[in-house]
């Protein structure tokens, strides 16, 4: 589908529903092209749309192309290994276009089918080649009202793994995400330390680990701390260090880390990150780059108590070049606040600003500052609105047109800001490794950090993106209690 075409569709149906249909049906004829040239169409209309017989049409060889004596070989169908991810399937404002990208490189033959279904007279559906992706489409649908929306994704009649999707449009500049951990209703920190107490202490029995486990994954950051707190007044005794002392390896990493608070959780990471024998620069750009403003302000205050340091200084000890000006920047805590209505205006004028550079070399000065000065809304319209002036994605820019060190802190930036859960699934599949080995310590960092935020949606993207539960791979290459405490902290209860 290299060269996918495109075609919108929107019909009215009266029914009880009062549902209105946004779709495009794509044909794929031939064997898969996964290492050839480009799918071509059987021909291009006028408008720019592929058709034949006035059906939207997207082949995988032209059958003119392909050879007499090899027409006859069988083309197997897999709708198991389309491949459906991005934003536009998992969530939805109203005025931003929802974006999904569809690969079907390792589906074989078959003919594609995507419907959005949402409330009467709501959305217009187009689909276009990826711009960047070989096989692959793009499609896009423009909400006008909240409501649930269905999206059906079939190939050759059948859905793809995880269709039909469901997306939550709603108003306002932010969209409301889902915790897995959510804070517990008849809280009593005096009871679970008590529990806590009892759990470690438990006459003949050992260590009672599943009572431990069910405390720490269902209550909230802010509860855990106040059950550490009342501990320590109950007892004279640091429960934190009561856990480490029975627990051992990522047990005892995972238990401590969950009895810290956020800001201090993250200054800790951040000085273990650059202060370790083998550095590590991922973990610092993950969370410099992906906290708020506010949470940036916090983690400074905690990182400097807990180890009469500096942040800004240490960053600026441990980075170099632009990537360094980037990240003290975001340090700096200068971003202006979220506002009700996104200036078009001002948009445009900051693409502009971005496209003024000659030769695909963007100015350094002129990300930086926009990045870390405008609000996440802002800057999530400034990158669609310079992809619709360039016709080159703002990711594919920065790939392109950034050639020092900023690039890597860059790219993490942007991909957080425009989909956060997108970024995280990403980023824990990069722990897994394929689910051959683990990355423990960024696996805990990342479940831990977004169990209170966006974990539901980052779970669910993860299976979407790489056709395989989190929950499976973690009980494959996991054991023991470790296993049980992961396992329930990605409960969706």
């Amino acid at each position: 589908m290299g060269n996918t075409q495109s075609q919108q569709s929107h019909d009215e149906e009266q029914q009880d529903t009062q549902s209105c249909y946004g779709a495009c049906f794509s044909r794929m004829m031939g064997p898969s092209t996964k290492g050839k040239e480009p799918m071509k169409p059987i021909h291009d209309e006028p408008d720019g749309d592929a058709s034949k017989d006035g059906i939207p049409t997207v082949v995988g060889t032209n059958a003119e192309d392909i050879p007499d004596d090899k027409k006859s070989i069988e083309v197997t169908s897999h709708p198991e290994k389309v491949k459906v991810y991005g934003p536009g399937i998992s969530e939805g404002r109203i005025g931003e276009k929802g974006v999904f990208t569809i690969e079907t490189a390792e589906a074989g033959s078959g003919q594609m089918s995507v419907r959005v279904r949402g409330p009467k007279k709501s959305f217009d559906v187009r689909t276009q080649p990826h711009p960047t992706i070989n096989d692959a489409l793009l499609v896009e649908y423009n909400p006008t009202q909240t409501g649930t929306y269905a999206i059906d994704v079939e190939w050759t009649g059948v859905h793809v793994s995880g269709s039909p999707f469901t997306v939550n449009v709603v108003e306002g500049t932010e969209i409301i995400y889902h915790g897995t951990i959510t804070p517990c209703k008849d809280f009593s920190p005096e009871k679970d330390a008590a529990v806590l107490q009892k759990s470690i202490l438990d006459p003949g029995n050992g260590i009672n680990e599943k009572a431990i486990i069910d405390i720490l994954t269902s209550r909230s950051s802010e509860q855990r701390v106040a059950i550490r707190s009342c501990y320590l007044e109950k007892y004279q005794k640091d429960i934190g260090k009561e856990l480490k002392a029975i627990f051992t390896g990522n047990m005892r990493r995972c238990t401590y880390a969950m009895l810290c608070s956020g800001d201090m959780y993250d200054a800790t990471s951040l000085r273990k990150a650059m202060k370790s024998f083998k550095k590590k620069p991922d973990v610092v750009m993950e969370i410099i780059c992906t906290r708020s403003s506010q949470d940036i302000h916090m983690v400074k205050e905690a990182y400097s108590k807990e180890f009469a340091r500096d942040l800004e200084k240490d960053v600026g000890s441990e980075f170099s070049g632009s990537l360094k000006k980037f990240l003290l920047l975001l340090c700096q805590v200068t971003r202006e606040a979220a506002s009700e209505e996104v200036s078009e205006e001002r948009v445009k004028d900051d693409v502009r600003k971005l496209s003024s550079s000659s030769e695909g070399v963007l100015d350094e000065d002129v990300v930086m500052e926009i990045c870390t000065s405008r609000s996440y809304q802002h800057l999530r319209a400034v990158f669609d609105q310079y992809a619709r002036t360039n016709q080159i994605d703002f990711m594919d820019a920065v790939d392109c047109g950034i050639r020092s060190n900023l690039k890597k802190g860059m790219k993490v930036f942007v991909s957080y800001i425009r989909t956060p859960h997108v970024y995280f699934a990403e980023r824990l599949w990069e722990t897994i490794k394929g689910g051959i080995s683990l990355d423990d310590k960024s696996l805990i960092r990342i479940l831990i950090t977004r169990s209170e935020i966006d974990l539901v949606e980052v779970l669910k993207t993860f299976q979407q993106q790489y056709q395989k539960p989190l929950t499976k791979v973690i009980d494959e290459v996991t054991n023991g209690g470790y296993r049980h405490l992961l396992l329930t902290i990605i409960s969706t209860k």
